[in-house]
């Protein structure tokens, strides 16, 4: 059972900075979270998704941070490497955006040069 120490607000980053892993450094930022103290795990969850793009929890709880500040623009990436404005694209991105939240596995067909890699990283960074 993982035991929750308190710290001071902003204390965050430093304490991190003996961190060996990105799941070390992970499970202080959820500390820091339920601290109510997301100021100091923003910079924390930072690193740790430069060093796991895929981190799926790291995502989330990172947009539930920013979320909680008022910082709407960054809570919610945009498909910076989807473009499109047709109506099959529209529909591309609802499809994204539903399944990015389930657990559920997702298998993306297509023909070569379609963009499923790119789907594929949108789905996961969302």
């Amino acid at each position: 059972m993982a035991a929750i120490t308190a710290v001071p607000l902003g204390a965050g980053l430093a304490r991190a900075q003996g961190s060996r892993s990105a799941r070390e450094t992970l499970v202080q930022a959820l500390e820091f979270t339920r601290a109510g103290d997301c100021g100091s795990a923003e910079p924390l969850l930072r690193q740790v998704i430069s060093l796991q793009p895929f981190n799926v929890a790291a995502r989330r709880l990172l947009g539930r941070c920013l979320l909680d500040a008022g910082r709407w623009d960054e809570a919610r990436p945009q498909f910076e490497e989807l473009v499109g404005q047709s109506a099959l694209m529209q529909a591309v991105f609802k499809l994204v955006d539903t399944v990015a939240w389930s657990t559920a596995t997702v298998l993306i067909t297509g023909e070569s040069g379609t963009g499923k890699e790119l789907v594929a990283r949108a789905t996961h960074y969302r």
